[in-house]
């Protein structure tokens, strides 16, 4: 699965949602003890991946006595 589809599937996700069945396209309320069997990703896995793949944005910050700080 790439970037955009992840992204696309965690930004339509339902409140309710806690899963994403690859196959049928639709969205569980659980990933269950068949996940793997029905081709279930959880939400929460995605965007976890999506955490890891984004770039994060920085901006500049006062840097005091030398300290580096960087805020997201």
């Amino acid at each position: 699965m790439n970037l955009k589809q992840m992204k696309k599937i965690v930004d339509g996700a339902p409140e309710w949602a806690f899963g994403y069945c690859i196959n049928l396209n639709v969205y569980t309320a659980s990933t269950g003890k068949d996940a793997k069997l029905l081709n279930i990703v959880s939400i929460d896995s995605l965007r976890s991946q999506l955490a890891k793949r984004e770039p994060m944005e920085l901006r500049a910050v006062d840097i005091p006595h030398g300290t580096i700080v960087l805020e997201k």
